[in-house]
């Protein structure tokens, strides 16, 4: 029985394919582009699993005083480029929140043995962000396999200002800090990762603010600018 040659497609047709084939390249490219790239430890590994990764403990959060999100950058200009950060931002998949006094989330990440640099940063809240933070003194730390090393919180502080017409505060700039939040940041990567239990060292990045305090708008006459510092 010879079978039937398929209908061709009418015009319609296409146009159904053509947009399903659209919609579906679109999600996944939106799908990479926004989320933390960074691989993280599977949860639910045996300890001998995790015996051999080079794994690093480091979380990344902003004020509360503003919604936003906070992305930093490790090894910035290689191939191997990756990013965490603190939430979501618009149209992205939801991270979860580890703290109550700000917003962030813990990273228990595995990465390739060796050295790396924190090489840059941003914050976006709204519609407004800033620009990619870069030229500053790198944030390096190194990993051999077999280590569990805590190296920090990566903190984003707004900077209010004040707008001039309705006398609302808002932020206009962020400054970058590094913490030493390892009590609880190593709490939360052990209750996430049973399998690293015990094994964290803590080696900090350089503590304090990672750059300069942005100097206040004035030139408009849009804003002024509170004091702020990095916490």
């Amino acid at each position: 029985m010879m079978a039937l040659p398929p209908l061709p497609l009418t015009p319609l047709m296409r146009f159904r394919v053509l947009v399903r084939r659209a919609v579906a390249v679109l999600a996944a490219a939106t799908l990479v582009a926004c989320v933390s790239n960074a691989p993280v430890v599977d949860g639910h590994i045996s300890q001998q699993e995790a015996a051999g990764k080079a794994i690093v403990i480091v979380s990344v959060s902003h004020d509360r005083t503003a919604s936003g999100s906070a992305r930093f950058f490790i090894d910035g200009g290689t191939p191997d480029v990756l990013k965490i950060e603190s939430a979501a931002g618009h149209l992205e998949l939801p991270i979860k929140n580890h703290f109550r006094d700000k917003y962030g989330h813990v990273y228990v990440l595995d990465v390739a043995p060796g050295h790396h640099v924190f090489t840059a940063w941003r914050a976006s809240w709204r519609n407004r962000s800033t620009k990619t933070i870069v030229g500053l003194a790198p944030l390096a730390f190194d990993v051999a396999p077999g280590e569990v090393l805590y190296i920090g919180n990566l903190h984003v502080k707004w900077v209010m200002g004040q707008m001039w017409l309705v006398g609302k505060q808002f932020p206009y700039a962020a400054i970058a800090s590094v913490n030493d939040e390892s009590a609880g940041d190593i709490a939360i990567a052990e209750r996430t990762n049973p399998a690293i239990a015990g094994r964290a060292r803590i080696a900090l990045l350089p503590l304090g603010p990672w750059g300069d305090v942005p100097p206040a708008p004035g030139a408009d006459g849009d804003a002024t600018g509170d004091e702020a510092s990095a916490p």
